[in-house]
């Protein structure tokens, strides 16, 4: 080892050449990733999803859609048997299009930006029952955080999402919503913590 020299020089970066192609996912994984994400739900026994996603908290949204919202808030309401529902403000109605599978989107312009125009919306909770959420549903809440005993003895009646996102849904679903953030995010078992070639 005492011949062993390092000598400092100048390399120059290989040319690659420019990208041809953009990779992307395409409409069957995220397909794939709705299904298997409510299968998990009806395993746990819930009747509906709500997926809670905005500027900073937007991966559960982006890994089950392709889309994230811009500078507002968004839900996306799975059912089994129905097609995803995203509920969005002004500026993600026609973004939301950006997502590769067949969205119906709902527009609730009160997750606008202050200033906007407010005019075409009902209340949250009629948006929410027009995405198929009603009485006697468990409905799952995902957001960006799951609790545990140690922080809770009811950790499942612990959400992230806005307070008023939170009451809309027990006023439509008569029952307090559940945070099913785990079935995304575990460590252990979450739907994201295992990685397909995609």
């Amino acid at each position: 080892m005492d011949n062993v020299r390092a000598e400092l020089a100048e390399v120059a970066l290989p040319d690659f050449g420019l990208p041809t192609v953009e990779p992307g996912i395409g409409k069957a994984e995220y397909e794939e990733r709705v299904q298997e994400l409510l299968a998990r739900a009806k395993a746990r026994g819930l009747d509906a999803l709500v997926v809670y996603g905005d500027r900073e908290h937007f991966a559960n949204l982006a890994f089950l859609t392709g889309f994230d919202p811009r500078f507002e808030e968004a839900l996306l309401v799975l059912r089994p048997g129905a097609g995803p529902v995203v509920i969005v403000g002004n500026e993600c109605y026609a973004y939301a299009a950006i997502s590769p599978l067949e969205l119906e989107v709902k527009l609730y312009q009160h997750f606008s930006l202050m200033g906007q125009d407010r005019s075409r919306s009902g209340p949250l909770g009629e948006v929410l029952r027009e995405a198929g959420l009603g009485q006697g549903m468990r409905i799952g809440v995902v957001d960006w955080k799951y609790f545990g005993p140690e922080a809770t003895p009811s950790p499942e009646l612990w959400l992230n999402a806005p307070a008023y996102i939170v009451d809309a849904l027990r006023q439509v679903g008569g029952r307090a919503p559940l945070n099913s953030t785990e079935l995304l995010q575990s460590p252990e078992n979450g739907l994201r913590a295992t990685n397909s070639a995609d």
